[in-house]
């Protein structure tokens, strides 16, 4: 078994050497980038949550970063904890400019795609006192969602489901926006009321349903436009990944629970469901007005289940990308 293996290994790094090649590519990397510094908090590391490149090779990556860290010959000294970051490369690797969620806190930027119209969008959760570059200080404690253009500039940001002591968690994960400039944005919430943009979301009041995906959309002006939210009655769903479709989103995730519904798509109690310790997996297209359009629920009896992020082949369809399932 051992030396199949390793020929598999040998046969698909082959693979990924002769297939560029064929097609008339250059191997190799092309840029890379560390980003060191003076870790002034022990044990806690720099973290890249994503990375996008637009069609001239311009490279924005976005995460978070503690103490001193060197982008690219500029230091940036973060205000508490980690602060969140949004930089620009060219496609030379050179730095343009760096924008911050910066605190006393912990700020996170989680997630960032490309702005139909240049430039990108970032999601971030932040603490008390917080700024945004190009928006000043923020209110409360709370979700962010950003828009910047390619020169760096703010175009609009929005702050969303506001915390408040003991109202549990609320926390934003991923985005994806379309070819209209519309931007999806995935996150979970527990059994709270929350308000985004003017609509009001309110989970079941379940103390075991702690951890619930939800779904809202910005128009390309930053409205809110729709929220959706999970009906489990009891027992977690977790959100995973979301893509764009022309007209709308296709989201991924698992769940452990009864009756009730993902994101508008209805589940069900059949053998191996609502113990805790399964968790089956879903996928669900939601249209650009926030409508179900189609839903599938993916069976596992006997073990945990991780659903990767969805990808599409370039058209319209969406390609199943399996992640894992282990035994309970």
């Amino acid at each position: 078994m051992n030396r199949l293996l390793k020929c598999l290994f040998l046969l698909l790094t082959l693979c990924c050497h002769l297939l560029p090649a064929a097609h008339g590519q250059q191997m190799g990397w092309r840029t890379a980038r560390r980003f060191g510094g003076s870790d002034q908090q022990a044990g806690q590391p720099n973290y890249v949550a994503g990375m996008v490149m637009d069609g001239q090779g311009n490279q924005y990556v976005a995460g978070s970063f503690v103490g001193v860290t060197d982008f690219g010959g500029i230091p940036y000294v973060s205000a508490g904890y980690h602060d969140g970051y949004l930089a620009k490369y060219n496609s030379a690797g050179v730095l343009q400019w760096v924008r911050r969620l910066a605190g006393p806190s912990d700020e996170f930027i989680y997630g960032l795609c490309l702005a139909p119209a240049g430039g990108c969008y970032v999601v971030g959760n932040y603490g008390g006192g917080a700024s945004l570059d190009g928006a000043g200080a923020l209110p409360d404690t709370a979700l962010v969602v950003a828009r910047y253009d390619d020169a760096g500039n703010l175009t609009w940001h929005d702050i969303a489901a506001r915390h408040s002591p003991g109202s549990g968690l609320v926390t934003a994960y991923r985005v994806a926006a379309d070819v209209a400039g519309r931007c999806y944005v995935i996150g979970e919430m527990g059994p709270v009321t929350r308000t985004f943009g003017s609509i009001t979301v309110t989970m079941p009041a379940n103390a075991q349903s702690t951890r619930n995906p939800v779904v809202w959309c910005y128009n390309a002006a930053g409205v809110v436009q729709w929220a959706k939210a999970t009906t489990i009655t009891n027992m977690d769903a977790l959100i995973t990944g979301i893509v764009s479709t022309n007209n709308g989103c296709v989201v991924t995730g698992r769940y452990s629970g009864e009756a009730g519904s993902v994101l508008g798509y209805p589940t069900d109690t059949t053998a191996g469901r609502g113990l805790g310790i399964n968790y089956d997996g879903f996928v669900v297209a939601l249209d650009s007005v926030g409508t179900t359009t189609w839903g599938s629920l993916i069976k596992n009896y006997v073990g945990r289940m991780l659903l990767a992020p969805p990808v599409l082949d370039g058209v319209t369809h969406w390609v199943p990308h399996l992640g894992y399932g282990t035994s309970a």
